[in-house]
């Protein structure tokens, strides 16, 4: 069975009770009682006595076995007798075992059963069949005699974890155990979560109380910081509207809080208005007085603050009469040549302009004044004299005389290669001109001049004529493209011993066969370890036609700072004939690298048969990092 109260473990001594450490069984072994044949030697809780032989440390520790059986002997008694008739059978055993004993731990647990036996006798077994079951099993729940004015800490408890103590029978010593807790030992409370008020709003804290043996939280109280309320300042004036002279005026008389800044009142105040303040009389809407009729103006007085009229008067001016000026002279009709003249002479006023007085004077016709102007014939019209007066412009004709008639010169323009030859007849005396004795025209007169294709551009013929310069193109052909004399090729970048010229001179710059200078293939440098090539098409399409489809390139390779690229395509290689070769290291900064890049050209995608060709410049590059 498992118990929680053995031998094993260890109680420390209370003031006024203990628990014998030795061994307290709860469930005591009664077994051997029910033996028939219970053998006593003198190792056994009856005897006493040393056996021969044994040394005196075995003897001590003899008999602290024995006091540790007498104790338990006694513990079991006591539950024993209290359990009933049946268990002091068992108890009898023992004492008919130990009937004959002589020995001192004989007399002794006879002595023991006969005080149990008297007490168990003595005392009344109602205890039901459950109740004495639960005490023969040693239940802690069983109706025990336990020692409840001595508690027994086993483990004392904490505010954060629970201790352990018990309470022993005083007959058996079997334990009732007892949860124990220990309250939180609370510190002086701290203030958390501040929230300061404001005039208007409430603040808040947390009143905090933590155990100040442990540390955790036992109490945490909200605790409010009620509004002040706003502190009054002196007002101010705000919105202030002068009066003037007809209208109030009016200000706010504000009060703000000195704490916050916020509005706590605002008064409207009226003031009352000013009232006019006139000035001097000043004159307006003057008409003067003319010399027949009258004139008047208006005296206002206007306020000298806000300018508003406060009275306005009409003043009657009399009138002034005229003022004769020197007579003038008007209307003026000069005489002509068939009528008489006249004009008015006027007095006006000098004032006002009306007219005083107006007397007409005439004069006599002058006649006519004509000179002569003679018009001589032409080759179509006759000639004539025009009289013309020179005052009013009348005038007539005479003295006709015949027309000229036309005099012609002949003029003959000779044909072309597109227009007819022909006459012209002009007159000498007045232009006039006709055309006639026409003739064919003479036509073009060509001259052919043949231009030859060239790579990129078509040839033609230009047909241009000798007489006049006219020209124009036909029998176009096709441009003939670029060509490369691929037999000339069995160039090899390395020397007769098989060495890679590092000059670069071995591999030859391919240009086009026609002349035309165009390289076989050109790169460029994107950066330091990515060059761009271009392989021209024309190459390209030949390379491809005439078998020569492995155009290889490989990876970087040389010395430190020299790297060999081949540009390739086939079977084996890349597609493209434009694209990027990107060689495998990072340049350094500042650093100069030499470059030996060609194109390898083979009918195989082995060795034989293979070319290189430098790019336009040569194959040697030297390229310096940024």
């Amino acid at each position: 069975m498992d118990n929680e109260w053995n031998n094993n473990e260890y109680l420390p001594p209370q003031p006024e009770h203990s628990i014998d450490p030795e061994y307290t069984p709860e469930y005591p072994d009664v077994t051997f009682f029910k033996e028939s044949a219970v053998t006593m030697r003198e190792e056994n809780i009856f005897q006493g006595e040393v056996p021969p032989g044994e040394s005196t440390r075995n003897a001590r520790a003899q008999k602290q076995r024995k006091r540790s059986r007498y104790n338990w002997f006694r513990k079991f008694l006591g539950s024993a007798m209290r359990g009933g008739a049946a268990i002091v059978a068992a108890a009898a055993l023992i004492g008919n075992a130990a009937a004959g004993n002589d020995s001192s731990g004989g007399r002794r647990v006879r002595a023991m059963l006969y005080e149990y036996e008297q007490d168990a006798f003595e005392q009344p077994d109602d205890y039901t069949p459950d109740e004495l079951a639960a005490l023969w099993n040693s239940d802690p729940q069983a109706p025990h005699r336990y020692d409840y004015d001595h508690l027994i800490v086993v483990k004392e408890a904490s505010c954060t974890e629970n201790g352990l103590s018990c309470y022993i029978c005083t007959e058996c010593g079997v334990r009732l155990d007892q949860v124990t807790a220990k309250p939180h030992e609370p510190a002086p409370p701290v203030e958390e979560n501040r929230i300061e008020p404001d005039c208007t709003h409430d603040g808040s804290y947390e009143e905090v109380t933590f155990c100040k043996v442990c540390g955790t939280e036992m109490t945490r109280i909200h605790r409010v910081l009620y509004a002040p309320g706003h502190t009054a300042g002196e007002f101010v004036v705000e919105n202030a509207v002068p009066p003037s002279c007809t209208e109030n005026g009016s200000e706010d008389d504000v009060v703000y809080c000195t704490v916050c800044g916020e509005e706590i009142s605002r008064t409207t105040v009226t003031v009352a208005a000013l009232g006019h303040e006139a000035g001097e009389p000043v004159a307006e809407n003057v008409t003067e007085p003319g010399c027949t009729e009258e004139g008047s103006e208006e005296e206002v007085v206007y306020c000298a603050v806000c300018g508003e009229e406060i009275s306005r008067t009409t003043v009657v001016l009399e009138a002034l009469g005229h003022t004769e000026g020197e007579p003038v002279t008007e209307n003026v009709t000069e005489p002509g040549c068939t009528k008489g003249g006249s004009q008015d002479e006027v007095v006006y006023c000098e004032v006002c302009g009306e007219e005083i007085s107006r007397t007409t004077k005439t004069t006599p016709a002058l006649g006519h004044s004509y000179t002569a102007q003679v018009t001589a014939p032409t080759c179509t019209a006759q000639g004539y004299t025009t009289h013309t007066c020179s005052r009013c412009g009348d005038s007539y004709k005479d003295t006709y005389t015949a027309a000229l008639g036309h005099s012609y010169a002949a003029q003959v323009t000779a044909p072309t290669c597109t227009a007819q030859g022909y006459t012209t007849h002009t007159c000498s005396r007045c232009g006039d001109n006709y055309r006639d004795t026409y003739t064919a025209a003479l036509g073009h007169s060509y001259a052919n001049t043949v231009t030859a294709a060239t790579c990129t551009a078509q040839g033609y013929t230009t047909h241009t004529c000798s007489r006049c310069g006219n020209s124009y193109k036909d029998t176009y052909t096709a441009a003939l493209g670029h060509h490369f004399d691929i037999q000339t090729w069995n160039w090899s970048p390395e020397d007769e011993n098989g060495n890679y010229d590092n000059s670069g001179a071995r591999i030859p710059v391919m240009t086009c066969s026609r002349g035309c200078g165009t390289p076989a293939f050109t790169i460029s440098f994107v950066n330091g370890n990515t060059i761009s090539y271009n392989i021209n098409a024309d190459f390209w399409s030949q390379a491809e036609s005439e078998g020569y489809y492995a155009l290889e390139w490989g990876d970087c390779s040389g010395g430190d700072d020299t790297f060999v690229a081949y540009i390739a395509n086939g079977s084996e290689e890349a597609t493209s004939r434009t694209g990027q070769i990107v060689l495998d290291f990072t340049p350094v900064s500042g650093r100069t690298y030499t470059y030996k890049i060609c194109l390898r050209v083979a009918s195989s995608g082995s060795s034989d048969d293979v070319c290189f060709v430098a790019p336009q410049g040569g194959g040697k590059r030297t390229y310096t990092a940024p």
